[in-house]
């Protein structure tokens, strides 16, 4: 009985995978990749990118250029938010892929506001 009741939900589960031809790994795509943490230095929305300072080892500044794309998920409070709604000075989690030499965002979470004004 309890092989039966696993080989019916794997067979739901592989006839889910092969929907719109896409495998279910790929609805875990937005959580896959790297994470960076830091502030929005400046957003373009034209471009669809925005520049976000981390700190390296805790003490070294570096400016990272991220772009979105229309898979990139965007969230405040586990509210979805627009890419609109990102300003420079959100305090952002962004979990990324390197696509053809680019950082493209898959996941960006608004953490908080930074207390100073972004730094120029």
């Amino acid at each position: 009985m309890f092989l039966l009741t696993l080989t019916l939900l794997g067979g739901g589960l592989a006839g889910a995978q092969q929907r719109s031809g896409e495998s279910a790994w790929s609805l875990f795509e937005p959580f896959k990749g790297k994470t960076i943490a830091g502030e929005v230095m400046s957003v373009d929305q034209e471009k669809r990118t925005l520049v976000v300072r981390t700190l390296e080892n805790g003490d070294r500044e570096r400016d990272v250029s991220i772009a979105l794309d229309d898979r990139t998920v965007l969230k405040k409070l586990r509210t979805p938010i627009s890419d609109g709604d990102l300003s420079p000075g959100h305090l952002v989690k962004v979990t990324y892929r390197e696509l053809a030499g680019r950082l493209v965002a898959r996941r960006i979470e608004v953490t908080g506001k930074a207390v100073h004004p972004p730094m120029p």
